[in-house]
């Protein structure tokens, strides 16, 4: 498991990277074999469903969530060649397939095979994937539309504000980030990871 967000009911969805990796180098031991998958467990920890990828995104590892209001969005980091253009952003609803949403391949190959961090408004009307490689971040429709992407050095964690989001980056600003572009909020010292969660 690489992470998991709890539903308004008690229930977890947990996004499985279906990566093995030895525990005395961090070595990646299974990448012909992964299995990535979304599980949804009870309150009580009992698995009520699990969704695969299809097979030729079986590579495709489940990193990162965010809720949706009839389900959830997924971002994922690709285990093979970076220059495939592999989608990175995929949807899920119980009870159907999960769905991997295409971009226009110029879009795909700026993420470089990497989705670091994930965030949807509380409508679910915009989703925001970042790439720390790839220098960008993406604001998509809720349904997984053509998005707008903006560029940016090491940006990384994203996480919904209001009507938008607010992103960071590992030159340590803090940016407003909405379909039109980022505005920067503040520069300090801490240089950001991907790991931006909101409080309260």
């Amino acid at each position: 498991p690489h992470d998991m967000k709890r539903l308004p009911d008690g229930r977890l969805i947990v996004a499985n990277g279906g990566i093995e990796t030895d525990p005395s180098d961090r070595a990646k031991l299974n990448i012909p074999d992964m299995r990535p998958n979304l599980a949804l467990l009870s309150a009580e920890g009992a698995l009520l469903d699990i969704a695969e990828l299809p097979p030729e995104l079986r590579r495709n590892s489940i990193r990162h969530l965010a809720l949706l209001p009839d389900g959830v969005a997924f971002a994922m980091q690709w285990e093979g060649d970076r220059s495939d253009g592999v989608p990175l952003l995929g949807l899920w609803t119980r009870g159907a397939a999960p769905r991997a949403c295409n971009l226009p391949q110029a879009q795909a190959l700026a993420m470089k095979g990497y989705a670091g961090s994930i965030a949807a408004t509380a409508d679910g009307a915009l989703i925001a994937v970042t790439s720390a490689p790839g220098g960008v971040v993406m604001i998509c429709g809720g349904a997984g539309g053509p998005p707008a992407t903006h560029t940016r050095a090491d940006i990384s964690g994203v996480s919904a504000l209001g009507p938008g989001f607010v992103a960071t980056d590992g030159q340590g600003v803090v940016w407003a980030c909405d379909a039109q572009g980022l505005t920067p909020l503040s520069q300090g010292d801490t240089l950001w990871d991907n790991h931006l969660v909101p409080l309260g």
